[in-house]
C-alpha cells in the first residue's frame, strides 16, 4: 500500500475501447539498509514525519521528529535510537530503558522518567528521574542538569553550569573534566544525603549544599572549591594533585 500503479488505455479513433488482460510487474532498484544497529534513526534537520514501519526511521530514511520516532518505537518494540549530529531532542514521556546514541546533538530530559536510560554523545539539560536503575551518560556535555542516581563516563561539565543531585543515592563520575571557561562547573547536592564519587577528574569543580551525612570523594588533578553552603557534617575525601 505504499504507492499507486496507473494504467492508461487509449483508443486510436476515440470511440472503441477494449481490454483483454492487464499485467503489472515491478523491479527493485533500491533497497533500504533497514533499522541498522537495531536502532530507529532520527535527524531533526530533515522533514520526514512519516511512520511507515520498515520504510521510515531506517538508516537511509530517518524521521525528523521525536514523536515519529516514538510511534515507530511502539510499533516495532525498539528502544534504541540513533541521533544525527545537530539534532534537537526533547523527551515527551516515559523514557525508561531507552538508549540514545550519537554525537553533537542536544537532549532535554524535560522532567521525564529515565530509569535505566543510556545516553551517548549529547549535550544534556533538564531534569531526569529514575526508580532504582542508574541514568548512564557517556561522552556527554553536561549543561544545567538535574539527575537521579547516575553514572557518568568521559563527560564534560560545562563551565559555570550546575549538575544537581536529586536523590539520596550513589553517583559516579569517571574520567570526567571541566569545560573551558573561567568559572568552574558545580555539583549541587541540593541538601540530599548522597554519596558522590569523582574519579580521574581534570579541571576545576565546586561542591555546593552538601547535607550532613553526605559523602564526596574527589580524585584527580585540578582545583576543588568547597562552597560555604556545605554542612560541616559532610565528609570529603581528596586524592591527587588538587588545590
Amino acid at each position: 500500500n505504499l504507492g499507486k500503479v496507473r494504467f492508461r488505455i487509449e483508443s486510436s479513433d476515440g470511440v472503441a475501447f477494449a481490454t483483454d488482460r492487464l499485467l503489472c510487474s515491478f523491479a527493485i532498484v533500491a533497497e533500504s539498509v533497514g533499522y541498522s544497529n537495531g536502532s530507529i534513526w532520527v535527524d531533526t534537520n530533515l522533514s520526514n514525519t512519516n511512520t511507515e514501519v520498515y520504510v521510515d526511521g531506517v538508516a537511509d530514511n530517518p524521521v525528523s521528529t521525536w514523536a515519529a520516532a516514538l510511534t515507530l518505537s511502539e510499533a516495532l518494540g525498539i528502544k534504541q535510537f540513533q541521533i544525527a549530529a545537530g539534532s534537537e531532542i526533547t523527551l515527551t514521556g516515559n523514557s525508561d530503558n531507552y538508549t540514545l546514541l550519537g554525537i553533537n546533538y542536544t537532549l532535554d530530559f524535560n522532567g521525564q522518567s529515565c530509569d535505566g536510560i543510556c545516553v551517548t554523545g549529547a549535550v544534556v539539560t533538564g531534569v531526569a528521574t529514575e526508580n532504582g536503575n542508574e541514568i548512564c551518560l557517556d561522552n556527554c556535555h553536561i549543561s544545567d542538569c538535574t539527575l537521579g542516581m547516575a553514572h557518568l563516563d568521559h563527560c564534560t561539565l560545562a563551565a559555570g553550569k550546575t549538575l544537581s543531585i536529586s536523590d539520596s543515592d550513589a553517583y559516579h563520575l569517571n574520567n570526567c573534566s571541566a569545560g573551558s571557561g573561567t568559572t568552574p562547573p558545580s555539583i549541587d547536592f541540593g541538601d540530599q544525603t548522597a554519596d558522590v564519587h569523582v574519579a580521574g577528574y581534570n579541571g576545576g569543580l565546586r561542591v555546593k549544599t552538601m547535607a550532613s551525612g553526605s559523602k564526596f570523594t574527589f580524585q584527580g588533578a585540578g582545583k576543588l572549591t568547597i562552597d560555604s553552603s556545605c554542612d560541616d557534617g559532610g565528609t570529603i575525601g581528596i586524592h591527587g594533585s588538587v588545590t
